[in-house]
């Protein structure tokens, strides 16, 4: 058509989820030429809800509707979209912190009836490791709370995040996770080499250290490795969980833990 006619077309559209399925009847109406003033959202429009606004009225005063109409629906205001993602997430900021996160429960557990601290399990995701083949499904049930099944016998267990965390049987079994907690030694001397807890190694005072944070912190994993920063160098161990456990550095140095205390 030529530039100066404005084309009109009106038709259903349908759900826009069949809109590759149904298309619209179209009817074509030549209004007539298009004056230099009869275009407000170019010239006078300052935002899309400006636009949007002079669209509906100019929809409302050609509608074959009546204001004395009670047939025509009353326009429902959309929801601020803002609002409904603050609503979105905060409730599953709120549902999120109710249940237990797996990756809190990492790391080698030490049952701690045994004096000798050999390590009863390991964690990993929702599995509890016995050994390398033999393993146990987690369920957790809330913040704090999860079960286990074990020979047809459900038996609970509460959380405690510590340090060092702890997981409480309702069998009276208290299990507690290695973090490297304890008193270490040089296995090369013999002499002690300071108390890890926390995730810190506080140096014994013959060294004049201050205190050196370990990484991981928490949830060391049997044969994996820790590292530390000193004097701008940094330093990996090999964990053996032993017992007794040891810790096997990058520069020749073997600790071992002589106590849990």
């Amino acid at each position: 058509p030529p530039d100066d006619l404005v084309i009109l077309a009106s038709g259903a559209m349908g759900n826009a989820s069949g809109c590759c399925e149904k298309r619209p009847a179209v009817e074509v109406q030549i209004l007539g030429q298009i004056s230099a003033t009869s275009a407000p959202h170019r010239s006078g429009a300052t935002s899309s809800q400006q636009v949007h606004g002079e669209h509906v009225q100019a929809r409302n005063d050609t509608s074959p509707f009546k204001d004395d109409d009670e047939s025509l629906p009353l326009p429902v205001p959309a929801p601020d979209r803002n609002e409904v993602v603050r609503t979105v997430a905060a409730s599953a900021g709120q549902a999120s912190s109710q249940v237990l996160d797996p990756g809190l429960l990492q790391g080698a557990w030490l049952d701690t009836a045994d004096k000798d601290f050999r390590p009863v399990c390991t964690i990993l995701d929702s599995l509890i490791y016995w050994d390398q083949e033999l393993s146990t499904e987690m369920h957790i049930t809330g913040s704090s709370e999860l079960w286990i099944e074990l020979d047809g016998e459900v038996i609970s267990a509460n959380f405690d995040q510590g340090p060092p965390a702890s997981l409480i049987w309702s069998d009276g079994a208290v299990w507690v996770r290695d973090e490297l907690q304890g008193r270490w030694h040089s296995l090369n001397d013999g002499l002690p080499i300071g108390v890890i807890q926390g995730g810190m190694i506080m140096w014994d005072q013959r060294f004049g250290q201050d205190p050196t944070l370990l990484q991981p912190r928490t949830g060391v994993i049997p044969f994996g490795t820790v590292s530390m920063e000193l004097f701008n160098e940094m330093h990996t161990g090999l964990f053996d969980p032993g017992p007794p456990a040891r810790l096997s550095w990058s520069d020749g140095e073997i600790w071992f833990r002589k106590s849990m205390d």
